[in-house]
């Protein structure tokens, strides 16, 4: 276990004095929700013990469920489970964010799974519900419930808030809190009361010991969030070192985070991820894999589905195909359920936004993210593919991309399909660049209109192929945003059918966009904008012209950058286009012979080249000439025209012609000689 006095240190923790207030406003919440209910009941009935009964009656299922969980938990020496415990508080707060009454909220305390959660916090729930029971036996008939309702609502606005803070709080909590920390928990409480001075009225006769509970009970949940950062801390050097693929380094951290919390479930996963990828012993007493994963798939079932990707993954590499198959397909079952339950906002790295301000921290949520949801190495229907493409299966391969992307459609986690594709093209290589090798002539465009709406998009489909069903997300960066930083935008609406040689206009919209607490407007967009087409197809990257030149001239300079590999079809057109060179033409073309008209063999396209033509003191330029230079895919050719350049080839009559293409690959110069008749044929490739 490693020295934690060495780890780095955390960020100071100026936000101390908002945790009391959170818990304070989390009082004042259900002492709201108490008050709307009491209302309604108390228009039907008088005298404060019949009171006092209804609301013990109403409340003592939730008091009841809280009473069996702390009474399950061994006093002695109770053993659970940090993340769990605040992942429970949080669905408390959620459900009395949710709730439309009191027997709602009720219901949802008495079907909450308090397994594994810290008895000590279990407890202050129960003093909360005793507390309130007497604050309902205290109410008389209130005017209107609706408007108490409004109040409650107010309050949940101020919980909101109050939960980000109480979450994300960086580094580690005093347990002793101030006198400044109780009077603002006590300014806050009154102040939410204040709202309705008949209700104030009411309750002073408990209002000090709904004051005391504050002040009392604070230290409890300071101390279960210092607790859970000093396990993040060592936790966080296990994510990190799994994404630098440091798999000693990631085991030795995971082994330090069990030691810790022997009930959390991300560091258990995290060394069985070393186990598989680096080959790093499991500790003798956790048995082979089989049994570990076993032993975490027991204790969390609703969180099956990653362990079951692991087990599939090892099973795969031991040649078991059968057995590997069978995990991997109930995987597949058991991700969408997860997402639904991560989607309703209980995972608590959500609130961790500060790990977002870095490349390394980022690594963290995302190797998390894509755990939980089903993405990249942690999507089942791409191990599945990658096994059967080792296997030959092409088409089995490639329906099983299909399905993966199908799933991610269907979730709606944009932000991690950049992390499918990273795996794809790194892992699957050529077999999935093969399932839409034309997708070096798709083109976003993306503009400012004068009117209506901020941005207009578009898909210029310049290739032969139709393509169906397309949706279209956005990859968008904006000012005080790390450059490897992005914020995913589904465009509307999703396409049927984007035809060959067609652009294909999206709705418009406007960018009104949260990010670090603040709304992002389009003025601070930063340009050129990427994007991901997801189509019945395939799924590939689509980019702007601009971005494409860009990225071409920043690899182009950038000193003792290894030269990328031509795929070997471009390097067999090159071999077939020297011995014919008949396949490569340029002549004149248009009304009047205007233009000129080139035309390459089409396996040009997996270059995915931008050309430039070039003669005397004439340039013609993809990128630069955007508009006049046309380049589409026809048949079994590239074709490219260039407007208006017949014009000035027939006046400057040049001996040579030079045809460049541009790529990431490398740049190629195609040079046409002009012969006796004024004709001009391939004369050589540099």
């Amino acid at each position: 276990m490693p020295d934690l006095n060495n780890l780095p240190a955390s960020p100071p923790a100026d936000k101390s004095r908002f945790v009391a207030w959170a818990f304070g406003i989390a009082l004042a919440l259900m002492f709201a929700v108490v008050v709307g209910f009491t209302a309604w009941r108390a228009m039907h009935s008088a005298g404060q013990a019949e009171r006092a009964a209804q609301a013990q009656a109403e409340l003592a299922p939730a008091a009841q469920a809280l009473e069996r969980a702390v009474a399950a938990a061994s006093p002695a020496a109770p053993v659970y489970d940090i993340d769990r415990t605040l992942a429970v508080l949080r669905e408390l707060d959620a459900a009395a964010s949710d709730a439309r009454s009191v027997r709602d909220y009720v219901e949802r305390l008495a079907r909450q799974d308090y397994a594994h959660v810290a008895p000590h916090a279990l407890e202050v729930r129960q003093r909360m519900l005793e507390l309130l029971m007497r604050l309902a036996g205290e109410l008389d008939a209130l005017d209107d419930h609706d408007k108490t309702w409004s109040t409650y609502r107010t309050v949940l606005e101020a919980l909101k808030a109050a939960n980000s803070v109480m979450i994300g709080v960086p580094g580690v909590l005093s347990t002793s809190p101030s006198i400044e920390q109780r009077n603002a928990a006590t300014a806050e409480l009154q102040k939410a009361l204040a709202q309705r001075e008949d209700l104030l009225a009411r309750v002073r006769p408990i209002e000090a010991d709904l004051v005391r509970l504050v002040s009392e009970t604070t230290p409890v949940f300071r101390s279960l969030l210092s607790e859970w950062e000093q396990l993040c801390l060592v936790r966080d050097s296990a994510y990190l070192a799994a994404a630098r693929l440091d798999w000693e380094a990631c085991a030795r951290h995971a082994r330090a985070a069990i030691a810790r919390a022997p009930l959390e479930s991300e560091a258990h996963l995290l060394l069985a991820l070393a186990h598989v990828e680096g080959g790093v012993e499991l500790p003798p007493e956790r048995g082979d894999l089989a049994r570990f994963v076993d032993e975490l798939i027991a204790r969390e079932p609703d969180r099956a589905a990653p362990a079951l990707v692991v087990r599939g993954v090892w099973r795969a590499r031991r040649g078991e195909s059968a057995l590997a198959r069978e995990d991997l397909e109930l995987a597949a079952t058991r991700y969408p359920q997860q997402s639904e339950r991560l989607r309703a906002g209980f995972d608590p790295y959500a609130s961790r936004s500060y790990l977002r301000q870095t490349s390394a921290g980022r690594g963290i949520t995302g190797l998390y993210e894509a755990s939980m949801l089903g993405a990249a190495w942690f999507s089942p229907e791409l191990q599945l593919a990658r096994e059967r493409f080792g296997a030959g299966d092409r088409e089995a391969g490639k329906r099983l991309v299909r399905e993966h992307f199908h799933r991610r459609r269907a979730d709606g986690q944009w932000n991690l399909v950049l992390y499918d594709l990273d795996f794809c093209e790194g892992l699957l290589g050529s077999e999935f660049a093969a399932l839409f090798p034309e997708v070096n002539y798709l083109d976003l465009e993306i503009s400012r209109p004068m009117f209506g709406s901020d941005v207009a998009v578009s898909v210029s489909n310049r290739s032969d192929v139709t393509l169906r069903n397309a949706a279209l997300v956005l990859c968008l960066r904006f000012v005080d945003m790390h450059p490897d930083d992005y914020v995913t935008l589904a465009v509307k609406p999703t396409q049927p059918v984007l035809p060959a040689r067609t652009i294909t206009q999206y709705d418009g919209f406007d960018v009104k966009l949260e990010w670090g607490g603040v709304t992002k407007s389009v003025d601070q967009l930063i340009e050129p904008v990427r994007a991901i087409l997801l189509t019945d197809e395939a799924v590939f990257r689509v980019e702007t012209i601009r971005y494409k030149n860009e990225r071409v001239q920043r690899y182009a300079t950038q000193a003792g950058a290894p030269p990328v590999t031509l795929p070997e079809r471009v390097e067999q057109a090159l071999v077939r286009l020297r011995a014919e060179p008949q396949l490569a033409s340029l002549r004149t073309a248009g009304l009047l012979g205007q233009d000129v008209r080139v035309e390459l063999p089409r396996e040009f396209l997996a270059l995915g080249p931008l050309f430039r033509l070039e003669f005397g003191e004439q340039r013609f330029d993809e990128v630069e000439d955007r508009g006049s230079v046309r380049h589409v895919l026809e048949n079994e050719r590239v074709a490219l025209t260039f407007d208006n350049a017949g014009l000035q080839l027939g006046l400057a009559k040049p001996d040579e012609v030079r045809l460049v293409a541009r790529s990431l690959s490398r740049t190629l110069t195609l040079a046409f000689a002009r012969d006796a008749a004024g004709e001009y044929a391939l004369a050589r490739i540099e």
